[in-house]
């Protein structure tokens, strides 16, 4: 049975998602009655560079990013009652300098997510832009005075905020994941899927494969589609898989299906041994 405590949690997606949606009644209220709609355009562009907003950006994304690393910190102590090298996890988890892999990661992440936090007034603004072009050739002209019009920018803000929410949770946690193990020294990890009808056909393909952390693999190339690049699980847009490193060989069933030198072939016990050299 699969250790799903490697999944990305709900409900941070949920809070962030929440946290997110404050973003949709700042712009709101900067949105007034305003003779012409380039000065609705320049109150959001000033509200974007200001000062308040770029604090809100850099708090919520340390906030989102430690609660991250709290319950990915949780997990490892889980796997570590299971592991023979129970105690060299718990030191990791002991020992958060910014010389580790995972230090390093951290300050990466938040820096990240800021980013991503900061594209939303942009796109929603951009969205707006297309809007109101629409509305002008219908004749409407004044269509950002609607009464409706705020509602609309908050549904914009709610549509990216609903993909970064997920889309960084998931990445999050698989890259506080796989820092983790390349500090433990685990290069070894089982993808998995969220099992469910939305799982993508080549990540369908990647459900239950041995993969390394060192040499990810490029599902789309490997079911004959566009390729997306190389990466490791829920390393992607909307993507909801994640990586369960392998700390204990004999919780893995054989034969199994290995992904390595670009291809997935299904491996013995004794042929993983004598190909990866790992005693397992």
């Amino acid at each position: 049975m699969k250790f799903k405590a490697w999944e990305a949690r709900k409900h941070i997606e949920a809070s962030y998602k929440s946290a997110l949606r404050e973003l949709g009644n700042f712009l709101s209220d900067k949105i007034l009655e305003d003779d012409t709609f380039d000065k609705v355009f320049k109150k959001l562009t000033h509200a974007q560079q200001s000062k308040p907003f770029n604090q809100w950006v850099q708090s919520l994304a340390k906030t989102f990013i430690t609660n991250t690393l709290e319950e990915n910190a949780r997990t490892w102590r889980q796997a570590a009652r299971k592991s023979s090298q129970g105690d060299m996890i718990r030191n990791s988890l002991e020992n958060l300098m910014e010389d580790t892999h995972t230090g390093t990661r951290v300050k990466e992440l938040v820096a990240d997510n800021a980013k991503y936090i900061k594209t939303i007034p942009k796109d929603v603004t951009q969205d707006m832009a297309k809007y109101m072009q629409e509305q002008a050739f219908k004749g409407r002209r004044t269509a950002y005075r609607d009464a409706d019009f705020k509602k609309m920018v908050g549904n914009m803000t709610e549509k990216h905020a609903k993909v970064i929410a997920r889309t960084e949770t998931s990445k999050a946690m698989s890259a506080l994941t796989q820092a983790r193990s390349e500090d433990i020294g685990l290069d070894w990890y089982i993808w998995h899927t969220s099992e469910d009808v939305r799982v993508r056909n080549s990540h369908k393909n990647m459900d239950n494969v041995l993969c390394r952390f060192s040499d990810p693999p490029a599902p789309e190339e490997l079911v004959g589609e566009k390729s997306a690049g190389h990466y490791q699980a829920g390393n992607i847009y909307n993507c909801r898989c994640y990586s369960a490193p392998v700390v204990l060989w004999k919780n893995v069933s054989w034969p199994h299906r290995v992904y390595a030198d670009g291809k997935i072939s299904s491996m013995t016990k004794q042929q993983f041994k004598k190909t990866f050299g790992i005693e397992v």
